[in-house]
């Protein structure tokens, strides 16, 4: 059977989808900001730590009490593995170095390691950070298996305090948003392990951990308002540049602007361009330098240009009613949206200077 250390559990409401709130949640940077904002640190564990973990797994062995398993059983009833990985990773496959992953995402089956950082030289900082990494990680540290189920991360705790516990999370949608839950639950039936957790969900270590989980719910809000962003390509043939007029919504249509689009999440810049075009235009671009500096189009939003050219391919009318090919003296011409016309002067520098993209970048279709 599970057991449950009930309630700890913290709960927040996003206003934001479900894909963009899985992507964040998986991002290897907004977990290293959480650990930080406790005054930790996470390291992906290297081989000193594996083997101080074998180590452990041997002692505990001789001395005949249970050791928590690596959580086998961490795939809940109905829920999926990503493709592609194994529901129990092995630890070898664990990198053998400390340093931070490099990845943006969690790769399933990846090992980590949760220490103490330095402790702040300002007298009575991070005060409440101090009783977290007290009553959370004891004297130690902790290493964990960071899995991904059904989208979602699970951390899987090897060894420390809470060793045979995972924190996971559970996505609700509500007609006011996502209600997104964090816990901590157990998993191993062992009586040793059980006491330890129990030991966890007492006071002062039971408030603890329910503010480390409040934590990550909180740096998970944060990393919700970063800035969108809407790239656009300017697009130069023969020194003209491609303008598109828009035919919606409203209170656009028969504006002209730079053809793109929205990043989606897990998109690099080039790589949202390349595919916006590819849908609105039909073409393929190679895609180079940014073109003057970032225009704020709302709260939370900013319009990017990107030289390029065509590498593929002829413009076809997908989701515009018009295209012009524009040069430097005839931009001023055109009603542009006012985030693309921000940028004019950046563009007719760029058109008069003869450039087209950098020589470095990659072709992407």
């Amino acid at each position: 059977m599970t057991w449950h250390l009930i309630p700890l559990r913290a709960a927040t409401l996003l206003d934001d989808s479900l894909d963009r709130i899985r992507y964040s949640l998986n991002r290897v940077d907004l977990w290293q900001r959480t650990a930080g904002a406790l005054g930790l640190v996470l390291t992906q564990a290297g081989q000193a730590d594996l083997a101080d973990q074998a180590g452990h797994s041997a002692r505990v062995e001789q001395s005949g009490q249970a050791e928590p398993a690596a959580p086998a059983s961490s795939v809940a009833p109905g829920a999926s593995v990503v493709p592609g990985t194994s529901a129990v990773p092995g630890i070898a496959e664990a990198p053998g170095t400390a340093a931070a992953p490099e990845t943006t995402a969690w790769q399933h089956g990846e090992m980590i390691r949760l220490h103490r950082a330095r402790e702040m030289a300002e007298p009575g900082a991070h005060r409440v950070s101090a009783a977290v990494r007290s009553a959370v990680l004891g004297n130690g540290s902790w290493l964990a298996r960071m899995e991904v189920i059904g989208g979602l991360p699970v951390m899987s705790i090897v060894t420390g305090p809470a060793a045979g516990a995972q924190v996971r999370f559970l996505l609700g949608p509500t007609a006011a948003g996502t209600v997104v839950t964090a816990e901590m639950v157990g998993t191993d039936t062992t009586r040793t392990v059980v006491s330890r957790a129990e030991a966890l969900a007492q006071a002062p270590r039971r408030p603890a951990a329910v503010l480390a989980l409040r934590t990550i719910l909180g740096m998970l809000t944060l990393a919700m308002h970063e800035n969108s962003v809407v790239v656009g390509a300017a697009i130069v043939r023969d020194g003209r540049v491609l303008a598109a007029r828009r035919t919606h919504p409203d209170r656009h249509a028969g504006k002209w602007e730079l053809p793109g689009g929205k990043v989606e999440p897990g998109e690099s810049d080039a790589t949202a361009l390349t595919r916006e075009i590819n849908e609105e235009l039909g073409i393929a671009i190679r895609v180079g330098h940014q073109i003057g500096p970032d225009i704020a189009l709302d709260v939370e939003l900013v319009l990017r240009i990107f030289a390029a050219t065509i590498s593929s391919g002829e413009p076809v009318a997908t989701e515009h009613d018009l295209f012009r090919w524009v040069g430097p003296a005839e931009l001023a011409e055109l009603d542009w949206l006012d985030g693309d016309r921000a940028l004019l002067s950046h563009l007719s520098n760029h058109l008069n200077a003869g450039s087209t993209v950098d020589d470095n970048i990659t072709e992407l279709s």
